[in-house]
């Protein structure tokens, strides 16, 4: 696997699972940039990332990516809230980041589109990418990268649902560099230390994935993270034996009481998130889903791997193991 396709592995987990159950000391998930006219909660708009370049050569190029909240309505069946992806791409030269802030605005329209009877229709976003670059002082020719990616929609309101409507959701960004490296703000060399001291990163943070590729993550990560094809997605810790008991899981033919009813592959139920939901659970709030494992994890505690009836992607999904976790208290037996 190549560096640029370990990094979108890595990418594409913090984009769909590894900010489901996180948030920050206010309790916010991470990676959520709502538009600046919410008026009744305190939650970011933009997200800062400064990390250091071992010199001024060649280019930066900036991939931001996020989740884009969409309703979809069919005949017969309640209408939800789904996810489309969004990238952009970005290429500055490092001489022109040196000369002054770089400014990019992308308008993504809003739409609505008919396929066979299903009405997918989306609000438009504002979206705005800053970058700048400064030489730091010192024998060293380090160089401080600032990227600073901002959702300037102009709706006003209070309603949260409207806002998540237009906003960007589990945003980050793939930063490539030609003509040099990075240095690690984790373990930087001794000599980079206060230099990488006198970074301010703001609700992302730059994680070296190879010497030329830096992931801004919402979720601090260790450098050079890897994500194994056959756990992509998968809870964290997941035991080959259940705690205190001396029977191995097994996660496809294990089955667990749920308000009195037998839950285990290939039971149906009906997604209630509950006190720990967070911007992506209201994708699925309130549609039906398949059970497809029981897990255990080291505290004994008990997951649901689900897929979401009607969901396109449910088969590929399935074939990679990517799927939904939810805790017995957030599903409802069918």
């Amino acid at each position: 696997m190549s560096d640029l396709e370990a990094a979108r592995v890595v990418a594409d987990a913090v984009l769909y699972d590894g900010g489901r159950r996180s948030s920050d000391a206010a309790g916010r998930p991470l990676g959520l940039l709502v538009p600046p006219g919410l008026t009744t909660a305190e939650e970011p708009s933009a997200a800062q990332t400064e990390c250091l370049l071992d010199g001024e050569k060649g280019a930066l190029h900036v991939r931001p990516r996020f989740l884009h909240v969409r309703t979809r309505t069919a005949e017969g069946a309640a209408p939800y809230d789904e996810a489309a992806e969004r990238e952009l791409d970005l290429v500055w030269p490092l001489a022109d980041l040196l000369a002054g802030e770089q400014r990019h605005d992308e308008r993504i329209p809003g739409g609505r589109e008919n396929a066979d009877g299903v009405i997918r229709a989306w609000e438009p976003l504002d979206v705005r990418i800053r970058a700048s670059a400064e030489r730091l002082p010192g024998p060293y020719g380090v160089v401080r990268l600032r990227l600073r990616l901002e959702n300037v929609s102009g709706w006003t309101g209070e309603e949260r649902s409207e806002a998540l409507r237009r906003s960007l959701v589990s945003a980050h960004a793939l930063l490539g560099r030609t003509g040099g490296v990075f240095l690690s703000l984790a373990d930087p060399p001794e000599w980079a230390r206060p230099y990488a001291d006198g970074c301010a990163n703001l609700r992302a943070w730059p994680v070296l994935v190879a010497d030329d590729l830096v992931l801004s993550s919402p979720i601090i990560l260790p450098d050079r993270p890897r994500v194994a094809a056959e756990r992509s997605g998968a809870p964290p810790m997941t035991l080959t034996d259940r705690p205190g008991e001396d029977a191995p899981v097994s996660p496809e033919t294990d089955r667990i009481t749920i308000a009195g009813h037998e839950v285990g592959r290939g039971s149906k139920v009906r997604l209630t998130p509950g006190g720990r939901a967070d911007a992506q659970d209201m994708f699925v709030a309130g549609r039906t889903a398949t059970v497809e494992a029981v897990l255990f994890d080291v505290d004994g505690s008990r997951h649901l791997a689900v897929t979401v009836d009607d969901d396109p992607g449910t088969d590929l999904r399935r074939a990679q193991g990517r799927y939904w976790y939810f805790g017995p208290e957030d599903v409802e037996p069918l």
